[in-house]
């Protein structure tokens, strides 16, 4: 779906694991070309604080991969993530 010239991704959760944090979900409505999306993003303490993982499975077309790729994990994903780093990341 694209609502004033944004693709707009509407998601489902299937999972969510607070003891193991993670969060597992599907594209349930999307402009994106892709189908059967299944994404896991995790969090995986460390002395020098998080590393966050990103991994999904899904169908799409071969010479599309590499975009989708960039549009899911460098635009929504890091985009997100560098929100969330500003909001928490503590002062040093």
């Amino acid at each position: 779906m694209v609502v004033n010239g944004q693709v707009v991704i509407r998601e489902r959760l299937l999972e969510k694991d607070d003891s193991r944090r993670m969060l597992r979900y599907t594209i349930h409505e999307s402009a994106v070309p892709v189908s059967d999306y299944v994404s896991t993003l995790s969090v995986h303490p460390h002395d020098a604080g998080a590393e966050i993982r990103w991994a999904a499975t899904y169908e799409a077309a071969d010479e599309l991969v590499s975009e989708i790729e960039k549009h899911f994990g460098d635009n929504i994903c890091a985009a997100g993530l560098d929100t969330l780093k500003e909001r928490f990341a503590l002062p040093g």
